[in-house]
């Protein structure tokens, strides 16, 4: 049989070449001549030791390794393996075993749940176990207890005896080393061996040896007297002990201690052993097995270890030879002679051994040879984690229902201490901290792994502080149940696939660390989705171990008895639902935690309270949406605020004084009309609403009666915002020839193309002290009133209590409006107007209703209802039998407008179906924390990106410029001729932010390093150069050549005009 043609079995135990691969490989490799055999093991040293003894022998991941596992049909191993490399999964696992005994191992009760490594191997290869593996057993006994602590189905076992026993019986003995350790110590011949081979203590690796020889010296002694050598040959996981390596040191001359370097397999020398010094450690029987008669068990720690012994297995009836129970009763028995009872040592080696007979190595081969792998498939089980991944808290952030607390306590009349209640969100998190840190400083909760803490020591921490009495105490913990339960929502998605999990046969199981009760949190499972509430629950307040310790996770993998293909987990937390979880072999899926964006953040925390969070979370909603584009959010998140809150205020206002209908003035109505109808919609209220199409251009003349009022020429009057000659001549109503012909003295200034306010100042006193320019707008208002309450009388239905809905402004528009509809209707009629905020008071006719007193900037809101496809209201027309509005087509941003018209409204949708505790007081929360965000925060990139590049006139007449335009090479000549940066921009932050970032630089550089006295004479000398070049060039374009000027009429009339200096000749 060719080399290829030969099946390629690999071996392995650990790093060592030691253990039943061992001898299986030396019986493979020597004696069957029809399969390959190599050793693979992570040591060189290992390999180099096993290439000298002439075996072929590599490292996994050498190149020879590689291919040996390529080639390789059987996979010897000596226990349950953590990893199996990837080139071998479709290899036999042949699993011979370390040894029987009457400890409790692998899956039994309690051990995989004190060892992580032991959980993690079955969670990560179980499927793999259950197709591919064949393991060794030695007795029905073994057989027994094998199959129920390793979960091992009957046709997994092979039955037959240990390599590492039979081998010698067979083949005889092997040497791998100098087993003459007599001769090497320097003793006689007729010396006695002894070999103390403890097993390992779970939980110790450190100290042990210590405790087992307090007084070496004094056992010396003993060896010396009774012409002993006592082989200490410790278990590997306690080979690193520092007290076994100081002994080993310090007593390497020692004749009668040889301390027993791993790297050598102690069973080769077991036809050597006198006396076996024993503890629980399984190496007994192997002993028993070689011939040794002689045992000595060595107990000294015997209460400890008791939780290690199988419960159905007695100690003393499985185990035999003389009991030492402390250090005084081993040096006694070393000097006696522990001969075991014949009969009491054949009884165990039947109980360990009666499948062991001189062909069990055959019988091992053949059964490789002939197994074929099988095909069990196994079900996954998918666990999910419960907070932030099944279900959510309404205000998104877990401490949100602490600010519901304290709205709840600042209500109340309960005696709640103020110090308390002011900062009960902050010291209610504390006090959790507190008792989790108290928990993980009592070593014994480390012992047990009990560290979750319970709700009542959050609150015994709390009523210590401050003094509260039990009965507050249970009102608050009620209070926050309460709240917890009103603020679960379910993640709809990830409900649903839970729900399909199920419907397909599959096992779910929910785990979370949480203080709260099991009963609480099935309730809020339950108003999440009934569903929920049937499924397996693991809690940490209910288990009392941890998800994030790893604890919990082990507590369902016993519980379960875990028996599927492979482990999902899906959570949200990177320790504990992902790190903790891969560690033990779970297979993850991570949830993103929701978490506020900084501006949801600070709408949050903006008014402190448990409304405020719930919006937060209507504006994180929108922001985690793949569907919704920016422009939309911007729609929804930052403009809603200014809106939305003053609209439902008004809403509820409005009914409390009983208006029937509530008139939207265009053009800011035109958003607040659709807010409120939704908001009414939704609120299930009673309320009409109509929008109506009117101005200050439409109404303020046209209310000039019998006399011009007192405002018309001021500031604010029908003047105000005039920039331009044409927008002058416009509010004027004459074209500029007949405005000339009254006010001829006026021309020079007309010929600018921007009026200063100096200029329009002097412009407006001159025109209100003309009769006949008086007279002249008191004819066009009356012109314009025909219109103007025809439109009214046609729109307003006056038998209902109504009233008009602006968003801010002085309120000399409504008085004008009150003229009107007085004139409208024959006689005086209240006119009720509400307003985000009016700078004149109620007086009169007019009625204002004010949102707040705030002093806000609503120059960004005036542009957001300046975004509309049409212009203000100029007038009213005839149309058949109506009368409608006229206002002329503009360009605007389509794509911010179309995200208001449709976000606006969802929002007012979502903000009207909440359940606040304090409406009121949100609205004004909310209404706030918008204009608190724009002044701190002016630079957010949705502002430089949706609100800077709106235009709109600043003033009548005036070209429409952007909100804030980036500062350009261009805009330097303005400011150097006087012009104020305000006059440019409307936010010199939000500017600065659109500006060329060159430009920034250097103007940061000019503050940097030139002197602030120097940017600001080198300002006015630029400005002074500016204006008498601009100068120069006005007088320029006034200047006629000689040869024209004697004969040219203009010229002419030079010396008829008193603005020019002296008498008709040009200088």
């Amino acid at each position: 049989m060719s080399e290829n043609s030969r099946p390629l079995w690999v071996f392995n135990s650990a790093n060592t070449f030691a253990g039943n691969p061992k001898w299986l490989f030396l019986h493979v490799a020597k004696f069957r001549q029809d399969i390959d055999a190599h050793w693979l093991c992570d040591s060189m040293a290992t390999v180099r030791k096993i290439r000298k003894l002439g075996f072929s022998a590599s490292t996994f991941e050498s190149a020879a390794g590689q291919r040996a596992q390529h080639r390789a049909s059987v996979f010897v191993v000596d226990q349950v393996k953590e990893r199996i490399p990837a080139l071998l999964e479709d290899a036999l696992l042949l699993n011979l075993w370390h040894g029987v005994g009457v400890k409790a191992i692998e899956r039994a009760k309690g051990v995989g749940y004190a060892n992580w490594r032991i959980a993690m191997k079955y969670i990560r290869n179980n499927q793999h176990f259950r197709n591919q593996q064949l393991f060794l057993v030695s007795s029905p006994l073994m057989e027994e207890h094998f199959r129920e602590h390793v979960s091992l189905p009957e046709s997994d076992v092979i039955r037959a005896g240990y390599p590492q026993n039979v081998y010698r019986t067979a083949h005889g003995a092997f040497s791998s080393y100098d087993h003459n350790v007599r001769y090497r110590k320097g003793l006689t011949p007729d010396a006695r061996i002894a070999v103390y081979s403890p097993t390992w203590r779970p939980g110790q690796s450190v100290g042990f040896l210590r405790e087992a020889f307090p007084d070496v010296g004094a056992l010396i002694e003993v060896l010396e007297k009774e012409n002993t050598l006592l082989i200490v040959k410790m278990h590997p996981r306690l080979s690193e002990d520092p007290d076994f390596v100081r002994m080993k040191s310090h007593y390497a001359s020692c004749k009668n201690l040889l301390f027993w370097d791993n790297a050598d397999d102690i069973y080769e020398m077991f036809g050597d052993i006198d006396l076996a010094i024993v503890d629980y450690s399984s190496i007994l029987y192997d002993m028993l097995a070689a011939g040794v008669t002689r045992v000595i068990r060595y107990v000294f720690d015997a209460e400890r270890f008791e939780e290690s012994i199988r419960p159905d297995f007695s100690y003393d009836e499985l185990s035999c030879g003389v009991k030492a129970t402390s250090f005084e009763d081993l040096l006694a028995a070393l000097q006696t002679d522990p001969v075991v009872d014949a009969d009491e040592r054949q009884k165990l080696i039947s109980l360990f051994w009666d499948y062991s007979t001189p062909d069990s190595l055959e019988r091992i081969v053949d059964a490789a040879l002939s197994f074929v792998p099988r095909n069990v498939e196994l079900p996954t089980l998918y666990s999910f984690d419960i907070f932030d991944t099944v279900i959510h808290r309404r205000g998104v952030q877990p401490n949100s229902v602490f600010h519901l607390l304290r709205q709840k306590m600042r209500s109340s009349d309960l005696p709640f201490p103020q110090a308390l209640t002011n900062r009960f969100p902050v010291i209610r998190m504390e006090a959790e901290t507190s008792a989790r840190i108290h928990y993980r400083r009592q070593e014994a909760r480390h012992v047990t792994g009990e560290l979750e803490i319970q709700l009542s020591d959050v609150y015994e921490r709390i009523a210590g502080l401050y003094g509260l009495s039990p009965d507050l105490v249970e009102v608050l913990s009620g209070w926050e149940v309460e709240a917890e339960i009103e603020s679960c929502i379910p993640d709809v998605a990830t409900v649903e696939e839970i729900r399909q999990l199920l419907a397909d046969g599959q096992e779910v199981v929910l785990i979370s660390d949480m203080y709260l009760p099991k009963g609480v949190i099935t309730e809020m499972l339950a108003k999440a989705d009934p569903m929920l509430a049937s499924l397996p629950l693991y809690l940490s307040s209910d288990q009392k171990v941890q998800k994030s310790t790893g604890n919990l996770y082990l507590r369902v993998y016993e519980d379960l008895k875990y028996d599927y293909k492979e482990w999902i987990h899906t959570g949200d937390n990177p320790h504990a639902d992902i790190k903790v979880a891969e560690r033990l072999g779970i297979t993850t899926r991570a949830r993103e935690t929701p978490r506020l964006s900084g501006y949801e953040a600070a709408a949050a925390r903006f008014g402190e309270s448990y409304d405020m969070y719930l919006v937060a979370s209507m504006m994180h909603e929108v922001a985690t949406d793949p569907n919704i584009a920016d422009v939309e959010r911007f729609a929804y998140s930052y403009v809603a605020p200014y809106l939305v809150p003053y609209v439902d205020w008004l809403v509820s206002d409005a009914l409390e004084r009983g208006i029937e209908c509530l008139y939207f003035i265009s053009r800011d109505g035109h958003h607040l009309k659709r807010i409120c109808d939704v908001l009414i919609e939704t609120r299930g209220l009673s309320l009409k609403t109509r929008y109506i199409y009117g101005s200050r251009t439409a109404w303020r003349l046209a209310s000039q009666i019998d006399e011009l009022d007192d405002d018309t020429f001021r500031v604010h009057g029908s003047f105000s915002g005039v920039t331009t000659p044409q927008a002058l001549f416009d509010v004027a109503r004459m074209d500029r020839e007949t405005f000339l012909s009254f006010f001829p003295e006026f021309s020079e200034m007309l010929e600018e193309s921007m009026l200063t306010a100096e200029v329009m100042a002097e412009i407006r006193n001159t025109l209100e002290l003309s009769e006949s320019f008086r007279r002249h707008l008191l004819a066009r208002g009356a012109e314009d009133r025909e219109l103007a309450t025809r439109y009214l009388a046609q729109e307003i239905d006056p038998t209902e209590n109504f009233a008009f809905v602006e968003y801010w402004g002085r309120g000399y528009t409504q008085d004008c409006l009150a003229r009107l509809l007085t004139a409208t209707f024959g006689r005086e009629i209240e006119t009720k107007m509400y307003y985000a905020r009016s700078i004149n008071p109620s007086a009169g006719l007019s009625t204002r209703y004010n949102f707040t007193a705030a002093n806000f900037n609503f120059l960004a809101i005036e542009a957001i209802f300046a975004n509309l496809p049409f212009g203000t209201v100029e007038g009213y027309a005839e149309d058949g039998d109506r009368i409608v509005p006229i206002a002329k087509a503009r360009d605007n941003d389509v794509r911010l407008h179309d995200a208001l018209d449709v976000q606006l409204v969802e929002f007012a949708r979502k903000y009207g179906s909440q359940d606040f505790f304090d409406r009121p007081l949100a609205n004004q929360d909310l209404f706030r924390f918008g204009f608190f965000y724009y002044r701190t925060r002016p630079t957010d990139p949705m502002f430089v990106k949706y609100l800077a590049p709106l235009k709109d006139a600043v003033g009548l007449g005036s070209e429409e410029i952007e909100f804030a335009p980036a500062f350009t090479l261009k805009s330097v000549v303005p400011i150097l001729k006087g012009k104020a940066i305000e006059d440019m921009t409307r936010s010199k932050e939000l500017s600065l932010a659109r500006t060329s970032p060159v430009l920034k630089t250097a103007r940061d550089g000019a503050r940097k390093f030139v002197p602030k006295s120097l940017r600001h004479l080198l300002i006015r000398v630029a400005r002074s150069l500016v204006k008498f070049f601009a100068a120069i060039a006005k007088t320029s374009k006034r200047l006629v050549p000689m040869d024209f000027a004697k004969d040219s009429p203009a010229v002419a009339g030079l010396d008829r005009d008193p603005r020019v200096a002296g008498s008709g000749s040009i200088t």
